[in-house]
């Protein structure tokens, strides 16, 4: 605790007010979750409107809040960037509003049953969607997210404890007023939607330790500031990282809509994080119908090689002699053996061809591929031979 009591005894008194400040932001936020979690989905969605009214009927206070901000942004000489991302009008607040609506329209994740399955004692089991009760969201200088994070989160059924920059304190407090009584009045439970408003790089800190109270915390923002939250947190932290955002332009597209696209993307506000970084034109997926093993697909998936989104077979279905059977009349094959990550593609039978497709699933098929005419590829078929049976391709 020393280390944080260099100064003045007045400024050591100051640093202890905003960690206890923190602390008790996150034990409210904490009780107001667990009342959140029980909220119906039409509850929750008449708050959000409620909310998004309450913003437009405040337009005139929030821009003049953000006009302090601007002020304070434009004596440090702050890039026009960022002065940009700063920036709240009119149009600005109505989108902010309408974005809550839109979240308000979404279905309810809550309650909902992902999978389930009967285990052989009769056992059901169901996965099912449940909230996370406290989400700390740390963001920079836009004080949109503050509205975008207290909307998300509310939908979800999780309480919401924001701690935004320092360049939008003063846009951000009212935000978050103008939210929690909004939403307070819609009889969501007091401490759901609420704001960090010290400035103090300590109140981040603490803010990080208290997984006693917080659940997930989830930073947006430079790298500085995604470093800083990751090195600092023992609670758990879903984390973005320097993103690309891609336009595919295939040689197929109409060139003149995507030129307005690509325009659009790079030049209608360059300053966002969205901002078109770079323009692909070539394949982004492919589907192998044969010859690709799973790993080959997990090792683009992880980073390790370069290459596109992959949908595999992993190997070919054939009867003996068919298109996918490289055997020769001499007993030779015309191809290299396979490795052991291709399961026996030579089937014959209703029971073969089911054994099969088992075993290419389990090794990573994400369909299966089947030969039911001839080829070329085997001496003792022709192109228009049919080779599976009905019930061999029923399978």
């Amino acid at each position: 605790m020393k280390k944080w009591c260099t100064g003045t005894a007045s400024r050591c008194s100051r640093s202890e007010d905003h960690v206890n400040e923190v602390i008790e932001l996150a034990k409210k936020a904490k009780a107001a979750s667990h009342a959140l979690s029980t909220a119906s989905s039409k509850s929750k969605d008449a708050a959000l409107c409620r909310m998004a009214d309450a913003l437009e009927r405040n337009t005139d206070k929030i821009l003049a809040e953000n006009e302090r901000d601007m002020a304070a942004a434009r004596e440090r000489k702050i890039s026009s960037a960022m002065m940009d991302r700063l920036l709240l009008t009119d149009s600005r607040v109505k989108a902010m509003a309408d974005g809550l609506r839109e979240v308000a329209t979404l279905r309810d994740p809550v309650g909902e049953v992902i999978r389930g399955w009967r285990r052989p004692n009769g056992l059901v089991i169901t996965q099912v969607r449940t909230t996370l009760g406290v989400i700390g969201m740390v963001y920079e200088a836009r004080p949109n997210v503050t509205v975008d994070a207290a909307g998300l989160c509310l939908k979800a059924g999780s309480s919401a404890l924001m701690r935004g920059g320092s360049e939008a304190i003063h846009s951000n407090v009212i935000l978050a007023r103008i939210l929690s009584d909004a939403a307070g009045g819609a009889g969501m439970p007091d401490g759901c939607i609420q704001l960090v408003e010290s400035t103090e790089r300590r109140a981040v800190l603490e803010m990080l330790k208290l997984n006693e109270y917080i659940d997930l915390v989830i930073p947006r923002g430079g790298s500085g500031l995604i470093q800083t939250v990751v090195e600092n947190s023992t609670i758990p932290v879903i984390k973005h990282f320097r993103g690309l955002t891609h336009t595919y332009v295939d040689k197929s597209a109409d060139i003149e809509m995507a030129t307005r696209i690509v325009n659009n993307a790079k030049t209608q506000r360059a300053s966002t994080c969205n901002a078109l970084e770079t323009l692909n034109a070539g394949v982004t997926t492919v589907r192998d119908a044969g010859g690709t093993p799973q790993g080959f697909k997990m090792a683009i998936e992880r980073g390790l090689i370069p290459g596109p989104r992959m949908r595999i077979a992993v190997s070919i279905l054939s009867q003996s002699g068919g298109h996918g059977d490289s055997m020769m009349p001499s007993g030779v094959r015309a191809r290299v053996p396979w490795g052991p990550e291709f399961p026996n593609n030579i089937v014959d039978g209703p029971d073969e061809v089911r054994r099969a497709t088992r075993e290419l699933l389990r090794a990573g098929a994400d369909f299966i591929k089947l030969c039911s005419t001839g080829g070329v590829l085997s001496p003792a078929d022709e192109p228009g031979h049919s080779q599976f049976t009905p019930a061999e391709i029923d399978v």
